[in-house]
């Protein structure tokens, strides 16, 4: 079962009165029972609770306590005094299923976000509970191992007999896999059905803001072509409009785009090469933790004012390589330079001037007790420029906290918090805005206005920005050039609408292209130009369809 909607809509609220954590360990004013097969959880011990009911949190740090990844899966079992034979067992198929067996000895604080994501996934299956509720466990894991996490949940409710609850935004993922959908809006269920009979109507999608698969879209944008029929997958949708008017239509609107760029080419004339360094640059850059190389001869440069996406499978490399703009770690081999300068490995307050790192959890990047405190906070240690672009009361005018300048960040909505720890790194505006996973756990309308947001700073202040993203069907759609990274080397590098019709290199990378793209490759092959949106997906092949053509 998906639930979703937007964020502050409960889900979460839920997904702990579900698993009987409220109210016995959280307190909140609770009206009702949950039942499990006539037992009120709340009044179970956690022991008791957890062997029925499994909850995977949000954000795995808050839920693993051990070293290793072996011994924080067994943790549950060992608790529950089980036989070791069963304890070694268990520990076994879990790390199976969750394709974490290569890194059963692993340290758990050096694990990536998605390899945190799957220990938690196995340490909760451990307990073997009969309901396994998932609060956004999709959000630190890229497109491929999602896939995996999504494949696993689904053996475990056909061959286990687990009920699987997952809380998720990624619906494009999940609608596949999916046999209910719940849509929740101000701590209400405003819709339970079957996903054809849930996404029939998008009325309540747009009300509530939160976002339809894309294949979804474009059957309600092409009712004609589809038959009035939905599908949930891109598979499906390839099968449905297989030998109807739309391949012709979208063979032609591609072959159009081809001739067009190449008349392009042809015409103007080349441009004359930039005489300025780039403004960041990787040479020979290689990096090494415990004898295991994170990142292999990479050599890989940013222009001035490009904006850069960086994609890959957990564990790629992605944020190690942009950790080193900023000086945090020490390349064993090659040297990082920002506008031909050395950046120098430990000097993190010299380079942060120069290259405004956004951490993944933002919240982390919050110290005063005031929004204007905040925003003022860099500049008590380091002079500004004698014109900002942007300086502390521009930024309060741009970020939207006028008359909020005295609120505590810790008032304001986590879209609210994201958006104050940027506008302190933007004070002064630094050449370089790098972004680690900056749309993680957001619905769409709220990713949205990131996107909004960051265009907005783009247009105004001229920034160059790299961005490491799992978030392939938004953030990184939205960028004029991606790098797709695999075992810590680039293996493609160019501009999006190229990469993302990539789809098989792109998947030995541990990426999934985004759905539409994988549409077009299935109904014409391999393309070399994808286009990326719902919209100019209906207006190509609606320009190109038979009669019209032929009325010309």
């Amino acid at each position: 079962m998906l639930i979703t909607g937007v964020s502050g809509c409960g889900k979460s609220t839920l997904a702990l009165a579900l698993c009987g954590l409220i109210p016995s360990r959280i307190p909140g004013e609770m009206r009702g029972q949950v039942m499990f097969r006539g037992r009120a959880l709340s009044g179970l011990k956690p022991h008791q609770a957890s062997q029925l009911v499994g909850m995977v949190f949000q954000n795995p740090n808050l839920q693993l306590i051990n070293q290793t990844v072996q011994s924080e899966v067994a943790f549950g079992p060992e608790n529950l005094a089980l036989p070791h034979h069963e304890i070694v067992s268990r520990v076994s198929w879990c790390l199976e299923v969750t394709g974490m067996e290569g890194m059963r000895k692993a340290s758990t604080i050096t694990l990536s976000g998605g390899q945190k994501q799957r220990t938690a996934i196995a340490a909760t299956l451990a307990m073997k509970p009969q309901v396994l509720v998932l609060d956004e466990p999709l959000s630190d894991l890229d497109p491929v191992g999602a896939q995996e996490v999504l494949a696993t949940l689904q053996r475990l409710a056909r061959s286990e007999g687990t009920a699987v609850v997952i809380i998720e935004h990624r619906v494009d993922e999940v609608a596949p896999w999916a046999d209910r959908v719940v849509l929740m809006d101000k701590g209400r269920v405003v819709l339970d059905q079957p996903p054809r009979q849930a996404w029939a109507d998008p009325g309540p999608w747009a009300r509530t803001g939160v976002g339809v698969p894309d294949v979804v879209r474009l059957a309600h944008a092409l009712p004609d072509a589809f038959g009035g029929a939905l599908p949930l997958s891109v598979e499906e949708a390839a099968q449905q409009l297989s030998g109807t008017w739309v391949v012709p239509a979208l063979a032609q609107a591609a072959a159009a785009r081809a001739a067009s760029a190449d008349l392009r080419a042809r015409l103007e004339p080349e441009p004359a090469p930039d005489s300025r360094p780039p403004v960041l640059a990787w040479e020979d850059v290689s990096v090494e933790f415990d004898g295991k190389r994170a990142v292999s001869d990479v050599t890989l440069q940013v222009a001035e004012g490009e904006f850069v996406a960086l994609i890959g499978a957990n564990g790629s490399g992605k944020s190690t390589l942009v950790s080193l703009t900023v000086g945090m770690g020490t390349p064993s081999a090659g040297q990082v330079f920002f506008r031909g300068q050395p950046v120098r490995p430990g000097k993190v307050f010299e380079h942060a001037a120069q290259v405004a790192l956004l951490l993944q959890a933002a919240d982390e990047m919050l110290f005063e007790d005031s929004v204007i405190a905040e925003l003022r906070f860099g500049s008590k240690f380091r002079a500004l420029p004698p014109d900002p672009v942007l300086d502390v009361e521009g930024a309060i005018e741009f970020f939207g906290f006028k008359g909020l300048e005295q609120v505590s960040p810790w008032e304001l909505s986590q879209g609210g918090r994201q958006r104050l720890a940027l506008g302190a790194l933007l004070v002064g505006a630094p050449g370089v805005l790098v972004l680690d996973e900056p749309t993680t756990g957001q619905d769409a309308e709220h990713m949205q206005s990131f996107l909004r947001l960051l265009d907005a700073i783009r247009s105004r202040t001229g920034l160059t920005v790299v961005a490491v993203t799992h978030d392939i069907r938004g953030l990184a759609s939205r960028a004029e050039r991606i790098v797709a990274l695999s075992d810590g080397q680039v293996r493609l590098d160019g501009p999006t609408h190229h990469v993302l019709g990539q789809i098989d290199e792109l998947r030995q990378c541990g990426v999934l292209s985004p759905p539409l793209p994988r549409l077009q490759s299935q109904l014409l092959g391999h393309c070399d130009d994808v286009l990326l949106t719902v919209a100019d997906l209906a207006a190509a092949v609606s320009a190109c369809r038979p009669e019209k053509v032929g009325g010309i």
